[in-house]
């Protein structure tokens, strides 16, 4: 999976990151099926990866990414971060049979997430 970026409305692209198609690979874009993408200024974004269940951070631009704890397993479709704490997914609980559909909010971050919807 390759990641570009545009300053001129797309009128040019540049090329930020390139990963293989192993989710493993330790700071690059990880491979796989994307989810989401999402960035909250030009340095903090959020992707996930849904075959793997995983979600992914960056604080550079999209150079490199950190794997988020506590969300193993869970397939995120959407990611919306209105700062760099406070944010919210929805996902698809695949370790669930027939899967189960989520709403969680962290306010640090992402180290931690509480489920909103449905709760439990």
């Amino acid at each position: 999976m390759q990641l570009y970026r545009t300053d001129d409305a797309g009128q040019s692209w540049a090329l930020i990151s390139s990963g293989g198609y192993d989710v493993r690979d330790e700071g690059a874009i990880p491979g796989g099926y994307l989810g989401d993408i999402s960035f909250l200024d030009e340095n903090h974004g959020w992707y996930s990866e849904v075959r793997h269940g995983a979600l992914y951070a960056t604080t550079d631009g999209g150079r490199s990414w950190q794997r988020m704890p506590g969300l193993a397993g869970q397939a995120v479709t959407v990611i919306n971060y209105v700062s760099r704490d406070f944010g919210s997914i929805i996902n698809l609980d695949a370790n669930q049979e027939g899967g189960s559909v989520r709403l969680m909010t962290t306010s640090d971050g992402g180290t931690t997430w509480v489920n909103r919807y449905p709760s439990h």
